[in-house]
């Protein structure tokens, strides 16, 4: 297989990962300038994979053993090194090559690796503040990260503030997926779907809390700039997902791309 085949079939990969597991990004990556659109994908696909470390094991050492995968292929990289025989590593490797700030950003995967460990064995939210904040950890850096990669300049309050607003977009869309937070009492991990499925059947007013919260940080962020507006896109579906979680009815394909759109167009959420 030639280099051109090769780097087809990795994008292919990184593709159908987005687009399997992260629809939102997916859509909403779609606006993203044409030579910033693959190195997008490939931090998505990256995510994907780290995410999905806690649900894919059984046991804490299983999850420590890939997370320490990722951590020495991220470092291979960043020093310059060969990239691993893995499509999301390769398709990583022309980010690390060319000048951008890859440090930040493969500090933040790192950060966000470290983030699964609190996932990897049982436990328990005991308020919504506690949720916000795991999910901050294990997911707020990934729209750091594409931010960055976008526009490098992002100052670091609207950064920070972005963070905020995927903690709560994560919590929301998992909340409006009910099927998938579930406890398994076999397993020795715990998800973050699982954990915050107990939590909110504990909680009636979740939903209202939540939506409270997203009402307050998303007041604070006046128009955002066009460039990095793919990168965080995704977080106008968070008033949508809280409706969802109380009608029960899933978030139509169509709904999503219009609600995008729109923050496209304004730049609001």
């Amino acid at each position: 297989m030639d280099g051109t085949d090769r780097q087809r079939q990795n994008t292919a990969y990184c593709l159908d990962q987005v687009r399997k597991f992260s629809e939102d990004r997916y859509i909403a990556a779609q606006f993203a300038a044409k030579h910033q659109h693959q190195s997008l994908i490939a931090l998505y696909a990256l995510a994907t994979e780290i995410h999905r470390i806690p649900a894919s094991v059984s046991e804490p050492t299983l999850g420590a053993i890939r997370q320490q995968w990722w951590r020495d292929a991220l470092g291979e990289l960043r020093n310059g090194g060969k990239p691993r025989a893995h499509p999301v590593v390769e398709s990583l490797a022309p980010l690390f090559a060319d000048a951008q700030p890859d440090d930040v950003i493969s500090d933040a995967f790192l950060s966000m690796i470290t983030a699964t460990d609190e996932l990897l064995s049982p436990g328990e939210f005991t308020s919504l503040g506690e949720v916000v904040e795991c999910a901050a950890r294990v997911y707020g850096n990934l729209p750091r990260a594409a931010v960055l990669l976008l526009n490098p300049s992002v100052d670091q309050e609207t950064a920070d503030l972005l963070v905020e607003l995927e903690a709560l977009y994560v919590t929301s869309r998992t909340l409006a997926q009910p099927d998938k937070a579930v406890a398994d009492t076999e397993a020795g991990v715990d998800t973050f779907q699982q954990r915050l499925g107990r939590f909110a059947r504990s909680t009636t007013d979740i939903a209202d809390q939540v939506r409270a919260e997203w009402r307050e940080k998303a007041s604070q962020i006046g128009p955002v700039e066009p460039e990095i507006i793919p990168a965080v896109a995704n977080l106008a579906l968070t008033p949508g997902y809280l409706k969802r979680m109380v009608s029960q009815k899933s978030y139509n394909p169509l709904a999503k791309r219009g609600a995008i759109f729109k923050t496209v167009l304004t730049g609001q959420f």
